[in-house]
């Protein structure tokens, strides 16, 4: 049972004194195998409630029909915390490392979109676009827009189908933090989005990859067992 003094700290303090364990943070998105879980009150779950560990992880996750994931035996487990809690990226990097007992990074990135990042921890995720071909209403309600029948190119619309689901789960578009480019073809007045997190730090072990990130007021930690 926590004590007094322990029920007045902010979680914050709960952070530094190893109260609260950053591995409980909210867990937005997980890869069990071949199937995507997202968590049903992403992108803003309860982060006390997590911490205190009074959230069942199997009533928070449903299952992401949109998404299809490719990848070798292993789980992938995406949490997510305010940066309010921390004086600066190193402090939470620290608290975290602390836990799992790495001192350095084996990479670190300025910028990368977060389909890049999955893939550098050996994962592939994309739209399940047979789902959504056959699933006209829910397409248009993913891409925020009607869709006609000349638009059906498929890598177009998953382009933008897996833009706009990731900035569901991970954080609203960003112009700060979002990598927006023309596409080649001058004629087409389509645009490529890129979901991206800034400051990217990955450790590699032999059963194990962390990694940290930032997007917008929120930082994220990514545990990758194999």
């Amino acid at each position: 049972m926590a004590s007094a003094t322990q029920n007045n700290m902010t979680i914050k303090e709960k952070l530094k004194k190893n109260i609260f364990n950053l591995s409980n943070v909210p867990c937005i998105f997980v890869i069990d195998y071949d199937k995507v879980l997202v968590n049903k009150d992403a992108p803003y779950p309860n982060e006390l409630q997590s911490l205190e560990k009074l959230v069942d992880l199997e009533t928070a996750l449903v299952e992401a029909k949109k998404l299809i994931a490719q990848n070798r035996d292993a789980q992938l487990k995406i949490g997510k915390i305010s940066v309010h809690h921390f004086e600066s990226r190193n402090e939470f990097d620290a608290i975290y490392l602390r836990t799992i007992n790495k001192e350095e990074y084996s990479k670190q990135i300025e910028k990368i979109s977060i389909n890049k990042a999955l893939a550098l921890l050996d994962v592939d995720v994309s739209c399940n676009m047979e789902y959504y071909l056959n699933n006209q209403k829910e397409l248009e309600n993913d891409l925020n827009r009607k869709v006609n029948e000349s638009e059906f190119n498929v890598p177009k619309l998953e382009q933008e189908l897996f833009y706009n689901l990731m900035c569901k789960w991970f954080g609203s578009e960003s112009e700060s933090f979002d990598h927006i480019s023309q596409m080649e073809n001058k004629s087409d007045k389509s645009y490529q989005k890129e979901c991206t997190l800034n400051d990217f730090r990955v450790h590699f072990s032999t059963n194990y990859y962390y990694a940290t990130a930032q997007r917008e007021n929120y930082y994220f930690i990514f545990e990758y067992v194999f």
